[in-house]
């Protein structure tokens, strides 16, 4: 059990010897798929902290073997969804920033 996102629980990439709670937390950071919300908890970018506990709830049930329902299946398409549309969309905006103002070299 790690925590993460203010979350207490079994991640996926535990699994992986060489994977980090700090090293997780650094490849969410570079691919701009953490926020913090109003209350100062890291969240995914797009998702509430609910919704942030709700996914990581599915990855963990999924990596320990369970077999969700369609509904849960469902639910997480649809946060995974609003997440990544959310993040791609953050990072857009940064190229668009950085083609807009380029830095002299």
């Amino acid at each position: 059990m790690v925590e993460l996102f203010g979350l207490r629980q079994q991640l996926p990439f535990q699994k992986a010897k060489s994977m980090t709670i700090e090293k997780f937390r650094d490849h969410l950071t570079e691919m701009r798929a953490i926020a913090t919300d109003s209350e100062g908890r890291e969240v995914l970018v797009g998702l509430t902290f609910e919704e942030t506990a709700l996914y990581f709830d599915h990855l963990a049930s999924r990596t320990s073997g369970a077999r969700p329902s369609a509904v849960e299946r469902g639910r997480f398409r649809a946060l995974r969804d609003k997440h990544e549309l959310t993040r791609l969309q953050v990072v857009g905006a940064e190229v668009q920033k950085r083609t807009d103002n380029p830095t002299m070299n």
